[in-house]
């Protein structure tokens, strides 16, 4: 599992390229926590586009992050679920927990008319 981020208007954004099931959750759970712990993000996306696998390990390691973001007032969203992961997503509810999009795009503009 390979975590990078990038930042755009005010938001983190974390892309995910591999699997993530309990060999890789803990690993990632860290990473997700320091980022947003350092920078003290209140907007996170989550980029599933190039995302192989998840297993509940995974399910819970987003479900964490959503609560300790939504503790501080933030908001989270998933972005590019593709085919291969959907099934998963509706599944364990992350369609239900989490603001869902198309693309980091569509996720900023939303978020951008919320705060006019």
């Amino acid at each position: 599992m390979k975590i990078t981020g990038s930042i755009k208007q005010d938001t983190l954004i974390l892309y995910f390229d591999g699997e993530l099931d309990h060999h890789t959750a803990t690993a990632t759970r860290e990473a997700i926590d320091n980022m947003i712990q350092r920078y003290r993000f209140g907007k996170v996306i989550f980029n599933l586009s190039s995302l192989t696998f998840i297993d509940s390990s995974g399910i819970g390691v987003f479900y964490g992050r959503r609560r300790m973001i939504r503790l501080d007032g933030g908001r989270c969203a998933i972005v590019g679920v593709t085919k291969r992961i959907e099934r998963f997503i509706h599944v364990s509810g992350l369609d239900k927990a989490f603001e869902l999009y198309k693309d980091e795009d569509e996720a900023l503009a939303v978020w951008s008319e919320a705060c006019v």
